[in-house]
């Protein structure tokens, strides 16, 4: 049984399937956000780049390109070609690792014969402050607080998050949003309203490319 799973990790038919699926998620991707203005976009990011099954095939990639390596025994001299193609495969699927997990990307503007040490995240964050009736030493009490998000009007955006403020409980969470390209709207619903005030501050960056944001709490 072992035997036979090995034999199909290390197959050059897994790899001829390995490349199919990855070749018809890659064009599907491309298709998704054909008239988009960035991509990929968070519809494709959530279903396909980030997915689980995604990341599934790639880890597949690198076990079959490592185990073809020894079983054709491809460092002898006339194999060298073959083995200089699976290290190449190899060692992008490695460095795309290290930048998915370890990495991040940005965008910094930089003005001709200017010097600049800040960048733009490309990822998009919802950040803000919980302000209550909540005081230590006689000091009102604020909660800052930000996570990522990645809304999407193709998305269902669902974000939730509950904060202690002061041993109480406040939740806040996404009703809607809405994104016409020129205009955008957040919906965010507080619980407990009647408590505590929120001051939201949405930072979004340019894969978003919105020129105004309307924030509704309710």
């Amino acid at each position: 049984m072992q035997k036979k799973i090995v034999n199909f990790l290390f197959s050059t038919r897994l790899t001829a399937v390995l490349f199919i699926v990855f070749a018809i998620a890659m064009a599907t991707g491309t298709i998704l956000d054909r008239n988009m203005d960035t991509s990929p976009t968070p519809f494709t990011r959530h279903y396909i780049y980030n997915a689980w099954w995604f990341e599934t095939i790639i880890v597949f990639f690198l076990i079959n390109f490592i185990g073809n390596i020894g079983r054709y025994r491809l460092w002898r001299k006339e194999k060298w070609a073959t083995l200089i193609l699976h290290l190449s495969w190899i060692l992008i699927i490695v460095g795309a690792a290290v930048t998915r997990y370890a990495g991040y990307e940005g965008a910094m503007a930089i003005r001709e014969g200017a010097t600049e040490n800040q960048m733009l995240s490309l990822k998009t964050y919802i950040g803000g402050r919980i302000i209550g009736d909540y005081k230590i030493n006689g000091q009102l009490q604020q909660l800052p607080f930000e996570k990522e998000v990645d809304f999407s009007d193709r998305l269902d955006n669902d974000f939730e998050e509950t904060f202690n403020y002061g041993g109480t409980p406040v939740t806040i969470s996404v009703k809607e949003f809405n994104n016409d390209k020129l205009s955008a709207s957040i919906c965010l619903e507080i619980l407990p309203a009647s408590s505590y005030s929120l001051s939201i501050l949405l930072k979004i960056t340019s894969t978003v490319n919105l020129l105004d944001l309307k924030v509704l709490i309710i």
